[in-house]
């Protein structure tokens, strides 16, 4: 039998095609970057598989049939994941503090690269709150509205300009 070769891509739920695959869906596995796409339908031109939650980019997709693997995994039939997306963050005092990110695509752990950088600067203590939802880092002291980037494994967003100061408030007079 001819090993499975992989011919393009498409999607958040992955269509691979190609050629020797399998009829049964059982007897076909896939990885993207090491983790398991979940094989949802397989015919010998086809896979289709539900892509785990991950990060990165230029990842690797073996497909398994039986005991054989895909003879072009180390040539350039790659997988990236979509960028990170702020959906919205917080605010901090002037003093600086714990800024909030929430979004989508982030890490699932500080073991993987991640950087927050506002206004030109580095934001320190990186941490992950909730895996690929929401993070945080300490903000130094500042004021004003300024462009927010994150970047997880490589992949990047930027927001232009973001207020990530609390605004003056005055208590009393």
């Amino acid at each position: 039998a001819t090993r499975p070769l992989i011919n393009s891509l498409s999607g958040a739920v992955i269509t691979i095609y190609g050629s020797s695959f399998s009829g049964s869906a059982g007897a076909v596995t896939v990885l993207i970057g090491g983790m398991a796409c979940g094989v949802t339908r397989a015919d010998h031109t086809l896979i289709e598989c539900v892509v785990p939650s991950g990060t990165g980019m230029h990842l690797s997709i073996h497909v398994t049939v039986g005991v054989q693997v895909n003879s072009d995994y180390l040539s350039n039939t790659l997988f990236n994941y979509a960028p990170p997306v702020v959906y919205s963050y917080g605010a901090v005092s002037t003093a600086g503090g714990r800024l909030y990110i929430e979004g989508a695509g982030f890490a699932p752990s500080i073991s993987i690269s991640i950087a927050i950088v506002i206004n030109g600067a580095t934001c320190a203590s990186v941490q992950v709150d909730t895996p690929y939802v929401r993070i945080s880092c300490i903000l130094v002291s500042g004021v004003g509205v300024h462009p927010i980037s994150v970047t997880i494994d490589g992949l990047v967003y930027t927001a232009p300009a973001a207020t990530v100061y609390l605004p003056p408030s005055i208590t009393y007079v």
